[in-house]
């Protein structure tokens, strides 16, 4: 293999983990730090980081835990440069922020793997009223308008099959804490 073709299979490794887990990044970010755009600076300062040094990066299954400490040192780094002019939190504080955001984040994840769960449990009918609504991006009048049906009825339909997501996502989470 050439220089050229490993240099772009890691280009595109890097990219598929970063689009991956680019979200759960993201809220890691604006967890640390209570400013908007100061977050979003640090998140892009650690995207290009992250980039270099990619690399060094031996176990591409740890990648989300590599960003978040990425992102974490950013962080200190501008508490750091910043600690003159601006009152931030304590280390310790800090310590705490962090674990509880990953563990926020934790259970978004689980929460979104038993919403899939339960979407593939719903009946094929019900499956393809979910995929119009929310992966078409569809209104339920433009739904009940391509199906013919009454936008009365159909808001009845989504609320049961919210209602039955809603139930199975926790009866979910609720046996994987056990």
């Amino acid at each position: 293999m050439s220089n050229f073709e490993t240099h772009t299979s890691t280009n595109e490794q890097f990219t598929r983990l970063l689009l991956l887990n680019h979200q759960r990044l993201y809220r890691f970010s604006l967890s640390l730090i209570p400013n908007f755009s100061d977050a979003n600076d640090i998140f892009q300062d650690a995207i290009l980081v992250m980039c270099r040094k990619f690399d060094e990066l031996k176990d591409h299954d740890k990648f989300l835990q590599w960003g978040m400490g990425i992102i974490h040192f950013k962080t200190l780094q501008m508490y750091e440069k910043n600690r003159k002019t601006q009152t931030f939190f304590s280390e310790r504080a800090f310590e705490i922020i962090q674990a509880k955001s990953m563990e926020s984040i934790q259970k978004s994840d689980d929460r979104m793997e038993a919403l899939e769960n339960c979407i593939g449990k719903l009946s094929p009918e019900d499956q393809s009223l979910i995929q119009m609504r929310y992966q078409k991006k569809n209104t339920i009048k433009q739904v009940a308008e391509k199906l013919n049906r009454s936008v009365h009825v159909l808001y009845k339909v989504y609320m049961r099959i919210h209602s039955s997501l809603r139930l199975c996502i926790k009866n979910s989470v609720d046996q994987r804490a056990i």
